[in-house]
């Protein structure tokens, strides 16, 4: 029998993209997945059982600083102190929120950051204010960079060549590119429109 392994997902429960994540998991025995979401879909509470979905607060409280430190408090207690995660993955969030994951993160836990947008690396690269040395913090820390756009990567490598070997690129699924709606196949008009420009 294989030993499942641990992973905590943190980052936004709806949308197709994290669909899409969340089908990875859905026949999957070998791991078991909690899923700190900053919103949840309650479509997915019912279609992935096998996910323990947690709901996590990430804005940042200007009048209410200890609400704040309260959400940040939150993703440190999981990094290292609720369980012995083998993998934290993160999807998407960067910022000074969510560079208590990297901190508290025990060692033996692997680090994966997926990058949605130039953002996160204009951030990093520009280095000026707390929140853009807490991205670069976060890009340092973990272990993997997880995108399948190569746009991104080319900026990544120009920006960071330093951690390169932490790239992995990935290449999604035929349904996950496309939207399940009529619209979005291939063969219909909309696309070919969208192509043609």
């Amino acid at each position: 029998m294989i030993k499942q392994l641990k992973m905590l997902l943190v980052g936004p429960g709806f949308g197709h993209n994290i669909k899409g994540v969340l089908n990875s998991f859905k026949s999957c025995d070998l791991w078991d997945v909690t899923f700190l979401a900053t919103k949840i879909d309650p479509d997915f509470i019912v279609e992935f059982p096998n996910i323990k979905f947690i709901p996590y607060d990430c804005k940042i409280y200007t009048n209410h600083p200890f609400r704040t430190l309260k959400n940040m408090w939150k993703l440190a207690v999981y990094a290292r102190f609720k369980e012995r995660y083998d993998v934290i993955y993160n999807l998407g969030l960067g910022g000074i929120m969510h560079a208590p994951l990297y901190f508290f993160a025990r060692k033996k836990t692997v680090l994966a950051f997926e990058i949605w947008s130039n953002s996160i690396l204009d951030s990093a690269y520009r280095h000026a204010s707390i929140f853009d040395k807490a991205d670069a913090y976060i890009l340092r820390k973990t272990d993997l960079v997880c995108q399948c756009w190569w746009g991104i990567k080319e900026k990544f490598v120009r920006f960071f060549p330093q951690y390169e070997s932490k790239w992995v690129m990935y290449q999604l699924s035929y349904p996950d590119i496309y939207f399940l709606e009529e619209k979005h196949i291939p063969e219909s008009q909309f696309v070919k429109d969208f192509i043609s420009r």
